[in-house]
């Protein structure tokens, strides 16, 4: 706002200039535009201040399901019901136009009065180890009238519920899990497990509460089954635990200028199909070196285990038994078959 001290020159300031035209110095110029621009300036701001003054302003007040003040929650604004469906699968992550993190002086926003508003708040309560929102209580804004001034109070509670599949870097990745008819991969491994859901190290979903099954599945024949059951606001943190399995390998440096030889199949305990060997390999295979593509590779876990081996017309047969230890590698060749 100008002052009136101000005004005064402003107002006066033709005659000042005229005053001193037949005297005109340059410092006397410069003075004069100096207080053009000021005035300027000063109207400028007076009018951009003016772009928008029907807006409202509100502070809001965050309570958890103990009506207790809360700290930390983030408060996102959403002007589309889509954007804030969108917010709300993120777990509050982007599509808002503000946010901000409540206090116990509460958050403050600018919003346009008449606009349809969707609100999303979260907090993380480390204590009870939930997840609390305000989506299943109240999430749409009212239409606020122009240049009000707004103190209002949002209401949280637990909601959903939320699984985060995690693995240290014991075990290879990537690990496919099937959750709730969802198939996704775990692409990373974390070093301690997640203590609240979201967790980018970790594979996370968000869920009604209920009892889950869950089926996981690595490189290495690693296989990881289970279920889990959370509360509404609940969080459970599944580590897909180390795998122990060890690689075998079948090869064979049999021609397949002998007829009849390929594919030759490999059977363990009689039951497992481990599968076929359908070209001969160069040379023996040792373990730690790369895998050879033209040996049967299979990774089970540990334990004895009998083998039968066969030509794709049965002239050879080979059988026998080997143990295979945790991470361990066992290396089987096919003598030649005549």
């Amino acid at each position: 706002m100008v002052t009136r001290a101000f005004k005064i020159i402003v107002e006066n300031l033709s005659s000042y200039c005229k005053v001193r035209k037949e005297g005109f110095m340059i410092k006397g110029t410069i003075f004069c535009l100096s207080l053009v621009f000021i005035s300027f300036f000063i109207n400028s701001c007076k009018k951009e201040s003016e772009v928008f003054p029907d807006d409202v302003t509100i502070t809001f007040k965050v309570y958890d399901d103990r009506d207790s003040l809360i700290s930390g929650a983030k408060i996102s604004i959403y002007d589309s019901y889509q954007s804030y469906l969108s917010g709300v699968a993120s777990q509050n992550v982007g599509f808002s136009v503000d946010s901000a993190i409540s206090s116990p002086g509460g958050a403050t926003f600018l919003l346009k009065a008449q606009t349809d508003y969707w609100i999303l708040t979260t907090y993380h309560d480390l204590t009870r180890v939930l997840k609390l929102s305000n989506v299943s209580i109240s999430s749409q804004l009212d239409k606020l009238e122009k240049s009000s001034v707004i103190h209002a109070k949002i209401k949280i509670a637990p909601s959903g519920a939320n699984i985060s599949f995690w693995s240290d870097g014991t075990n290879t990745v990537p690990i496919k899990v099937i959750f709730n008819s969802l198939t996704d991969s775990l692409v990373s491994a974390i070093s301690v497990a997640p203590l609240v859901p979201g967790n980018p190290g970790a594979l996370n979903f968000s869920v009604p509460a209920g009892t889950y099954s869950y089926y996981a599945k690595g490189p290495k024949n690693c296989l990881w089954t289970g279920s889990v059951k959370v509360a509404n606001g609940g969080f459970k943190a599944i580590q897909l635990t180390t795998c122990n399995t060890g690689q075998i390998t079948f090869y064979t440096t049999q021609s397949t200028t002998v007829p009849n030889t390929y594919p030759i199949t490999v059977v363990l305990d009689n039951l497992d199909n481990a599968g076929q060997i359908t070209t001969p390999s160069a040379s023996a295979y040792t373990c730690g070196s790369p895998l050879d593509p033209n040996a049967l590779n299979i990774y089970r876990d540990p334990n004895t285990y009998t083998y039968v081996a066969h030509t794709a017309d049965q002239r050879c047969i080979w059988t026998g038994t080997f143990t295979l230890s945790a991470n361990g590698c066992v290396n089987i060749q096919l003598p030649l078959c005549p």
